[in-house]
């Protein structure tokens, strides 16, 4: 069965989610999904030094901002060539981040 193209797929459906690791501590993540194919999701966790998630930001062809609680910025692409991988990951604010905007 074949997939549509990464950025087709990923923007039909996505959760941010938190679970808990081994150690007990919460783990933040993102579930990505096809709404037409939900039964296999691809599952993208994060470094538990960045906090949890509290914001999000789709841009350009298929990229994601995320914002984390501890200060964290990070983009990913939701391409399936490169799932996996932050492109870009930065710590702006030392106590915590409330928000992330995109402007074109």
């Amino acid at each position: 069965k074949s997939r549509p193209p990464a950025a087709k797929l990923i923007r039909s459906g996505f959760r941010v989610y938190r679970r808990e690791t081994r150690s007990r501590r919460p783990r933040a993540g993102l579930l990505l999904y096809d709404l037409k194919d939900a039964e296999n999701p691809l599952e993208l966790a994060f470094q538990q030094r960045y906090g949890n998630i509290v914001r999000h930001q789709w841009f350009g062809d298929g990229f994601m901002m995320l914002g984390f609680s501890e200060g964290f910025l990070v983009v990913i692409s939701t391409h399936i060539s490169e799932i996996g991988e932050e492109l870009f990951s930065g710590r702006f604010h030392h106590k915590q981040l409330h928000d992330v905007a995109y402007v074109n």
